[in-house]
């Protein structure tokens, strides 16, 4: 109730600043700063490598290994993240885009850093969920507070890359200040050996999380480097609604992966798994009716009439929402199990059909 109660308040909060954005910007300028969200994750993913899911599984599995395991992961992170962002500030040069959008990925690309020393699988794995809401909600209010004073038109599309920025930082701070309250400053920490055993297990999982942000964000990249601003922002419009209506199965996704990991009984793990399925069934398939029919009515509502070419996207995207949830509940079991390979071909061939398409 705690993870679902910050991350609902803090998802209700970006959403609604998101809509202003929306408006504020226009769909030429929602469309730059949607398109460099999405080539920024990919980036970000780079220093994930599936570890958050190993990092959370482990601790589940073995609470006294915590400490440990973030002086390993927490070194292997930063260094993969300057790894990454110099990749970034290189593909940004290279790239065939106006000066708005690459300045506003270099300010997002610091969230590269951010995200590398982010915390939240550790309080994940010891089902400390009251830390991360607090995380995200003082995200989500900074966030909103700075975007509503500064913002006022689509010139200032460049300072919502910085705030955006600066309130990922301001989340990942608070985390790490309470960690070393409860324990101490991380020592960063190299063991090439130790990193090795990690990433052997950690990387299937970390492609399968690559394999899974193609079928969310790959299309925006398509479109910013295909069509105009605008259809990036018509687009995304739609998908910024399926993304608040699959957060029941982010919740779900957080608060069982602990119990599948630590549960050894099989009775114990089957009676987990199949409660896993029943509440992931009962979530989605009223989205995908629902969606259906207030595609329209929704968008016009949030967005307003400059959005209403995206209306027909929501319509199709509302069953990719509702399919999410089966994924998930199918999906994240074989993760927990050890069966990471398995899952990674099967997200992997999902996510061709889905390019060839």
């Amino acid at each position: 109730m705690s993870l679902a109660f910050g991350e609902i308040a803090s998802k209700a909060i970006g959403f609604l600043v998101m809509a202003y954005l929306a408006r504020t910007l226009g769909t030429a300028g929602f469309g730059k700063f949607s398109f460099a969200q999405a080539i920024v994750i990919y980036f970000v993913l780079l220093i994930n490598l599936g570890l958050d899911l190993y990092g959370t599984r482990q601790i589940a599995r073995s609470p006294s290994e915590g400490r440990t395991l973030v002086d390993h992961l927490l070194t292997l992170r930063v260094l993969a993240a300057v790894v990454s962002y110099s990749i970034l500030l290189v593909l940004i040069w290279l790239m065939p885009k106006d000066m708005v959008t690459k300045q506003l990925l270099v300010y997002l690309g610091l969230l590269i850093f951010a995200f590398s020393f982010n915390l939240e699988w550790f309080f994940q794995g010891l089902e400390r969920m009251h830390y991360i809401s607090l995380s995200r909600i003082s995200r989500a209010v900074f966030y909103a507070i700075f975007i509503f004073i500064g913002v006022k038109g689509s010139d200032d599309v460049l300072l919502v890359g910085i705030l955006f920025t600066a309130s990922s930082f301001l989340a990942a701070f608070l985390l790490f200040g309470i960690f070393i309250k409860q324990n101490s400053l991380p020592r960063f920490h190299v063991d090439l050996k130790a990193w090795q055993g990690m990433l052997k297990i950690s990387l299937p999982m970390g492609f399968s999380l690559i394999m899974i942000t193609i079928y969310h964000n790959l299309d925006s990249v398509m479109l910013g480097f295909m069509k105009s601003d605008e259809v990036v922002g018509w687009y995304n419009a739609a998908y910024k609604i399926i993304m608040i209506l699959i957060l029941p199965a982010t919740l779900l996704h957080s608060v069982f992966l602990p119990a599948l990991s630590r549960t050894e009984d099989w009775s114990k793990i089957k009676q987990v798994a199949q409660n896993f399925l029943k509440v992931s069934f009962l979530l989605g398939i009223p989205i995908g009716f629902g969606g259906l029919v207030l595609s329209q009515p929704l968008t016009l509502l949030v967005f307003g009439a400059e959005y209403v070419n995206s209306v027909i996207p929501l319509q199709i995207l509302t069953w990719n929402a509702a399919l999410i949830f089966i994924n998930v509940a199918y999906g994240i079991p074989l993760l927990v199990w050890g069966k990471e390979k398995k899952f990674t071909l099967f997200v992997a061939l999902g996510a061709a059909v889905n390019q060839i398409g």
